[in-house]
């Protein structure tokens, strides 16, 4: 099984708030592209699935089907917080619950 990840920077320029301290909050936009890669086998140790009522699962096309490969794209939205002279550390993001764009894959 193999699981990779792609983050693209996407939507329109969002302003910058600088802060009293220095600092300045950014929040930027990512596309998530999620691959899953299984391969076809005897086993279904080789395969996954979703879960039933899971909305990866309904853009699929339901019937928590086992997969051999999917792609899944999802909104990211991110604030950084970012010191004049230093690194940038995530302050806000919802990156365990993204938003769910779509959806596609070969059922096994």
């Amino acid at each position: 099984m193999r699981r990779t990840f792609d983050l693209k920077v996407t939507g329109p320029e969002m302003p910058v708030l600088r802060l009293a301290d220095g600092r300045s909050l950014v929040t930027c936009s990512f596309i998530r592209t999620d691959r899953w890669q299984g391969k076809s086998g005897a086993s279904s140790y080789y395969t996954f699935w979703y879960g039933k009522d899971s909305p990866q699962d309904a853009l699929l096309g339901g019937g928590n089907k086992h997969w051999l490969n999917t792609e899944v794209r999802l909104s990211m939205t991110v604030t950084f917080e970012v010191a004049p002279q230093g690194r940038a550390e995530v302050v806000g993001c919802n990156c365990l619950q993204p938003a769910l764009l779509s959806a596609e894959g070969t059922a096994d």
